[in-house]
């Protein structure tokens, strides 16, 4: 005889069906109706969490936000380069005013 972790769910039903009709007092009626998706054997260990529909929007706009900070940092290396570079060569460079991003942007 199978352990109770092993037996299939056909053999649980042919089980139980014995075990009814060997019942003198119980009739038809009386018996137990299991259906067959209740003893098929189910996944152990904790359910896993609905995935949410916008985590991978914020996964895909961290990864872009972080390769355009490292895009950033390189451009502002590469322009105080550029100004040392005009410093030890004597050119001067025009000033120009800070301006706000709506300005720009416009």
């Amino acid at each position: 005889m199978p352990t109770a972790t092993a037996m299939s769910g056909t053999y649980r039903l042919c089980f139980i069906g014995t075990c009814a009709t060997g019942n003198a007092g119980a009739s038809a009626a009386s018996r137990p109706t299991v259906s067959s998706s209740a003893l098929e054997p189910q996944k152990r260990g904790p359910k896993p969490s609905p995935k949410n529909p916008l985590q991978a929007e914020n996964a895909k706009l961290t990864r872009e936000n972080a390769r355009l900070h490292k895009k950033l940092r390189r451009a502002e290396l590469i322009i105080d380069l550029q100004k040392k570079v005009s410093q030890i060569l004597g050119i001067t460079l025009p000033v120009l005013e800070e301006s706000d991003d709506d300005e720009v942007n416009s």
